[in-house]
């Protein structure tokens, strides 16, 4: 189901409630993002984890809110920058398997 209304807005009550008491813009980067991820993936559970990730880069859970971060950035050491764990792993094998036997 779209968060946003036809104007962009954020629809308050399709929100999760800790998204709903923050401030307008995490309300926002919430809603474009998850409809955005429902659009193109069509899974409203990606959507939803989509939507977090995008606000986790920009704010952070303080109490029952998300508030605005310092700087934004990755939500942890885990999603910092670099190769994403899929490619590194796709790597991995394809290093494993072109290793000669007993190598790998």
């Amino acid at each position: 189901m779209p968060k946003t209304t036809k104007e962009g807005s954020p629809k308050k009550d399709e929100l999760p409630s800790t998204v709903e008491r923050s401030n307008t813009k995490a309300q926002s980067t919430f809603a474009k993002a998850h409809d955005a991820a429902a659009e193109e993936y069509g899974s409203a559970e990606r959507a939803h984890r989509v939507a977090y990730a995008a606000l986790k880069r920009r704010f952070e859970k303080v109490g029952d809110r998300w508030l605005p971060k310092k700087r934004s950035g990755p939500s942890d050491a885990r999603a910092e920058p670099g190769q994403p764990a899929s490619v590194r792993r796709r790597r991995r094998r394809q290093r494993q398997q072109a290793a000669p036997p007993g190598m790998g």
